[in-house]
Parts: C-alpha cells; structure tokens; sequence
C-alpha cells in the first residue's frame, strides 16, 4: 500500500515475471454443454500471481484450455462464465452445469502439469420464493446455493429472485444449503 499527498512517489518498485510456463486443461462434458462458456481460474497465493482464461465448450466430450503461468502451486477452479453486460434488471442466470472441486497444480519451469476438471450438467433445479413479513414477494434478493460438503464437490449456485420473490437454481443432484440475503 502507497499512500500520499505529494504530487510524485518514489520507491513503488515492481517486478513482472514472464510467464514462461503454462498448465494445459481439459474439461470432459456431456454434448448437451457444447456453446456454453467455462473460465478457468488459477491463483498462486505465494506470489499472488493470478491468471484467468474463457472458453466456449466445443461439441463433443472434451475442451481444452493452455495457460501461461510463472512457476509456483496454484489453485485452479472452472466456472461457468455468464454475459452479465446482457442482463436488464438482475444478475440472475441459468446455470448450465455447476462447479468442479478446485485443484491444486504444482507447476515446475519446464514442465507443463496437465490438469482435467469434469463439468456435470446442471439436470435438477432447486425452486422457491422469498417473502416479507406480510407475505408479498421480495424482487432482487440474493440467493446461493451451495453443497453441504466442500471435501467432495464446490458446487454452487448464486442468483436473484424475480420480481414476484421466485427464483431457479439448476444444479447437479445432491444435498444443498440455500441461503437469502439482501
């Protein structure tokens, strides 16, 4: 952290590391997902470094993503990537397959770990509605969904309730915490 009140600083130093290293990905999936976009996610917390890459699911049962990284451990994750610039009122989405386990991958110069993340199409739909105390519907309440065990799966789901208090959860069969908030 910088902080002050003169016109310049001096000291703020910076070193950029080439990416000369990358972590090849594959993502297995049903052909149901084909179009959809997953973006993948890896941060190495000793450097801080921080890396993303989006990709459309192509037809078939696998898609691949290379990324270029700096050597170190990483924690990578795969989501499924939502156009939030088309949204008109709310951030709510249908999701088209839920989250895989995070993975870490230790990643040495020279050697280019590969890693496969299986995407499970979201098939079962978790529905409800949120009310105020006189039992109108509540629009724009924020709603998650997530697995009651993060050791087997990080699936989660997050949207809004619609303008009657509703709202839609697609998810992968399995046992759920549903959370409202505002």
């Amino acid at each position: 952290v910088i902080s002050s009140t003169a016109q310049t600083v001096t000291g703020a130093d910076f070193t950029v590391s080439t990416k000369s290293d990358t972590i090849n990905v594959t993502l297995t999936h049903s052909a149901s997902l084909a179009g959809k976009k997953a973006s993948l996610y890896c941060w190495d917390q000793k450097s801080s470094e921080y890396v993303s890459k989006t990709v459309t699911l192509v037809s078939g049962s696998s898609s691949s993503i290379t990324i270029s990284v700096t050597p170190g451990t990483k924690s990578c994750s795969v989501y499924e990537s939502h156009d939030w610039s088309s949204s008109t009122t709310s951030y709510s989405y249908e999701s088209s397959f839920t989250a895989p386990a995070t993975q870490t991958v230790t990643v040495t110069s020279g050697v280019a770990p590969t890693v496969t993340f299986a995407l499970s199409a979201a098939d079962k739909k978790i529905t409800g509605f949120v009310y105020d105390q006189s039992g109108k519907g509540l629009a724009g309440v924020s709603i998650s969904m997530y697995t009651h065990d993060y050791t087997t799966s990080a699936s989660s789901v997050w949207t809004q309730t619609n303008s009657d208090g509703s709202f839609t959860g697609n998810v992968v069969a399995g046992t759920y915490i549903v959370s409202a908030y505002q």
